[in-house]
C-alpha cells in the first residue's frame, strides 16, 4: 500500500528558501564532519581508531532523533529546528579556542576536540528529526526527483568551492589560523542556517504525541518499510565501512594537506554534475534501474582504490575514483529518498523517517568504528608478490565493494508501480552514445515505451491538507 499524497503544487519561495538553508547548514556542519574534522584530528596526532571513532560519533549521535521524535510532532517541525539549532549555534562557539588549548594545553586538544564535537553533533542531531519531513511537506511525488535533484545540486556546488579554496589555502599542511578562520564562517552560517528556516512553511502539527515505543515500532510494523530499512542498513554498511579512510589512505601516501581537501573536493564534483539528471531520471523512470547502476558503479568504484598509489597517475585515479563515487552515491541517495517518502504516513512522517534515518547513520557510523578497527588489528599487514601489491587498506576496500552486494540483492523489494527496467533504462541512458555509433543505436527502444511507465505509485492515494504557514 503507498501513502504518497497528491495535492497542491508546493510553494515554489519555500522552496527556495529550503535550499539556501541547506546550502548554509553544510558550510556549519563542515567543520566537525570529513574531511575538515579528519585533518584537524590529523593535525592533532589521531590514530586510525581516533577517526573512526570520530565519524562513529557523527553518526551514532543520530539515535538521539528518536527523542524530539513526540516534539516534533507535538510542536510543529519548524519550532524544533529552529531550538535545538539555536542550542547548536552556542556549542559550536569554545571551538574557537581550540589553537589556544593547541598551544598551552597540547596534551588534551585531541580529546577537547573529540568532546566538543560530540556535544555540537547531539544539539545539531536532535534538530534533524524535523528537517526531512519539512521537506516531505513542500514536496510532491510529481516533483520530488527534480526537487532533491536541485537542492543537492546547489549544496554540494557550495561544498566544493568551500573546498576547493581551505585546498589553496592549506598547501602542505593547513595552520591554525586557517582552521580558526573556518570554524568563524561555520559558526556564522550556523546564524544564517537558522534565519533561512523561518519563512518556510509546515503542516500543522497533530497538537498530540505517541509514546516513543510506539512511533519506533509503527515503522518496523509495516512490511514494505521494514524491507527499507534492511536496505538502508545494508547500503549504509557497505559505504561507512571505508568512507572515513580515504583521507586517511592518501595521507598515508604521502600527499600534503591540500590534496586531503582537495580529494574529496571531487567526490562533490561529480554529484554536481550528475544530481539533477539522476532526479529528472527518476521522476521519469522510476527508482528501479538507478537502483540497480548506482549499486554496480559503486562496487567498482570503492575497488578501484587498490590502484591508487603515490604517483601523478595514481593521484589522478584517486581523483577519478572519488568523482564516480560521487555519482553513483548521489544517484542511489535520491531514489532513495524518493522511494521512502512515497511510502511513509502523513500523519507519522517523523516516526517513519527518522528511524530510516537513524538506523542509516547509524549502521555507516558503526561500520566506519569497525573500519578503524580493522586498520589498528590488520596495521603490519603487506603482501608483495611481483605486481601484487596488498595491505590493510587494501582489505578494507574490497570488504567495503563485496558488501554492495546485500544491498543490489535487496533492491528488487523496493517496488514503486510500473517502473523501466534496468535494461531499458541503460539503454536509454546510454541511446546518444550508441546513436553516435551507428546501427546499434536500433536495438534502443523507443522513448515513448520509457515515457509510458509511470513512476509513482497511484493506488491509495490520499489528498493532502493544505500547507498552512
Amino acid at each position: 500500500m503507498s501513502h504518497e499524497n497528491v495535492g497542491p503544487q508546493p510553494d515554489p519561495r519555500s522552496q527556495r528558501y529550503l535550499i539556501c538553508a541547506s546550502c548554509i547548514a553544510i558550510l556549519a556542519a563542515n567543520i566537525t564532519c570529513a574531511p575538515f574534522s579528519t585533518l584537524v584530528a590529523l593535525k592533532m596526532g589521531a590514530t586510525p581508531f581516533y577517526i573512526g571513532a570520530l565519524n562513529a560519533i557523527h553518526l551514532g549521535t543520530f539515535v538521539l532523533q528518536l527523542v524530539t521524535m513526540g516534539q516534533v510532532q507535538r510542536r510543529g517541525k519548524k519550532f524544533v529546528l529552529i531550538l535545538w539549532n539555536t542550542l547548536t549555534l552556542i556549542a559550536m562557539v569554545p571551538l574557537l579556542f581550540l589553537p589556544e588549548i593547541w598551544k598551552h594545553y597540547r596534551e588534551w586538544a585531541l580529546p577537547s576536540f573529540m568532546i566538543l564535537v560530540s556535544i555540537r553533533h547531539v544539539t545539531r542531531t536532535m534538530s534533524l528529526t524535523a528537517w526531512m519531513p519539512l521537506l516531505h511537506d513542500n514536496t510532491t511525488a510529481e516533483n520530488r526527483g527534480r526537487f532533491f535533484g536541485r537542492m543537492r545540486t546547489y549544496w554540494k556546488l557550495i561544498l566544493l568551492i568551500w573546498l576547493v579554496s581551505l585546498a589553496l589555502l592549506a598547501r602542505d599542511e593547513a595552520p591554525w589560523w586557517l582552521i580558526r578562520s573556518a570554524m568563524a564562517i561555520g559558526l556564522l552560517s550556523q546564524g544564517i542556517y537558522i534565519l533561512c528556516l523561518l519563512p518556510a512553511k509546515e503542516r500543522s502539527p497533530l497538537g498530540i504525541s505517541e509514546s516513543m515505543p510506539k512511533m519506533i515500532s509503527r515503522p518496523l510494523r509495516d512490511h514494505r518499510f521494514r524491507w527499507m530499512l534492511l536496505y538502508i542498513l545494508c547500503y549504509g554498511t557497505a559505504l561507512g565501512l571505508a568512507d572515513p579512510f580515504r583521507v586517511v589512505y592518501l595521507k598515508s601516501l604521502g600527499y600534503p594537506d591540500s590534496v586531503l581537501l582537495l580529494g574529496p573536493a571531487t567526490l562533490f564534483l561529480g554529484g554536481i554534475l550528475t544530481q539533477f539528471a539522476w532526479g529528472k531520471l527518476a521522476d521519469r523512470i522510476g527508482n528501479r534501474g538507478i537502483f540497480s547502476i548506482s549499486h554496480v558503479g559503486m562496487m567498482v568504484a570503492i575497488a578501484a582504490w587498490l590502484l591508487v598509489d603515490n604517483t601523478t597517475s595514481g593521484l589522478a585515479l584517486a581523483l577519478i575514483v572519488l568523482a564516480t563515487i560521487g555519482i553513483f552515491n548521489g544517484g542511489n541517495s535520491i531514489v532513495q529518498t524518493r522511494y521512502m517518502f512515497s511510502i511513509v504516513q502523513q500523519d507519522h512522517q517523523a516516526a517513519y523517517i527518522t528511524v530510516a534515518t537513524v538506523l542509516g547513520m547509524v549502521s555507516i557510523g558503526l561500520a566506519g568504528l569497525a573500519g578503524g578497527a580493522l586498520l589498528t588489528w590488520f596495521g603490519d599487514f603487506e603482501i608483495h608478490q611481483g605486481a601484487l601489491h596488498l595491505n590493510a587498506y587494501h582489505l578494507l576496500f574490497i570488504c567495503s565493494a563485496l558488501l554492495f552486494t546485500l544491498p543490489h540483492a535487496i533492491r528488487t523489494r523496493l517496488r514503486q508501480g510500473k517502473e523501466v527496467p534496468s535494461a531499458k533504462m541503460i539503454a536509454f541512458i546510454t541511446r546518444p552514445l550508441r546513436t553516435m555509433l551507428g546501427s546499434m543505436a536500433t536495438l534502443v527502444p523507443p522513448l515513448d515505451d520509457i515515457e509510458s511507465h509511470d513512476s509513482r505509485d497511484t493506488t491509495d492515494q490520499r489528498p493532502e491538507p493544505p500547507v498552512q504557514s
